[in-house]
């Protein structure tokens, strides 16, 4: 009979290792999905930021040249737009993936966001707003790409852990 539990045993042991295994795969295939969209996210943010840039640029020689503001307020507008939709799903993925250091990123992406509006209806005096919001925009794309950091710094611990277990198991 004690051999029959030693059985029971083993194979409620290995079955435990099998659950854990399977948990630890959904999760990093989670963990590794929440990482791409904030990729895609960073990615749109440094074109975003390019082109905001770029209007900024547009709107300071329109402003020295005594020239109203044109089709920059639609582009500002199309900007702020963009801008605020990045920031809602940055505002989504935070909530999803229980991260509230995106949080940070997130309000600074409104704040650009609505220094965009501000630049669009002051359409020559905007020039100040535009590179405020251009501010906002590329400080928010710093705290993305130090998240990205501590992405790293956490799978390199992951590998590190996963090797100790296997060198137990053995």
């Amino acid at each position: 009979e004690n051999c029959r539990f030693q059985s029971i045993d083993v194979k409620l042991g290995e079955e435990l290792d099998k659950m854990a295994n399977q948990y630890e795969t959904a999760q990093r295939a989670q963990q590794q999905q929440s990482d791409q969209k904030l990729d895609e996210l960073l990615e749109k943010l440094k074109e975003l930021a390019r082109r905001q840039e770029q209007e900024a640029e547009r709107q300071r020689r329109r402003a020295q040249a005594g020239q109203q503001g044109g089709s920059g307020g639609d582009q500002q507008r199309s900007l702020a737009q963009q801008v605020e939709e990045a920031a809602r799903r940055l505002e989504q993925l935070s909530r999803e993936e229980n991260r509230p250091e995106l949080g940070e990123a997130e309000r600074q992406l409104r704040q650009a966001a609505d220094q965009m509006r501000q630049a669009s209806a002051n359409g020559q005096s905007g020039t100040a707003q535009a590179a405020a919001a251009l501010d906002r925009l590329q400080e928010a794309q710093k705290r993305l790409q130090q998240s990205q950091a501590g992405r790293a710094e956490r799978d390199v611990q992951d590998a590190l852990r996963q090797a100790g277990e296997i060198a137990r198991e053995q």
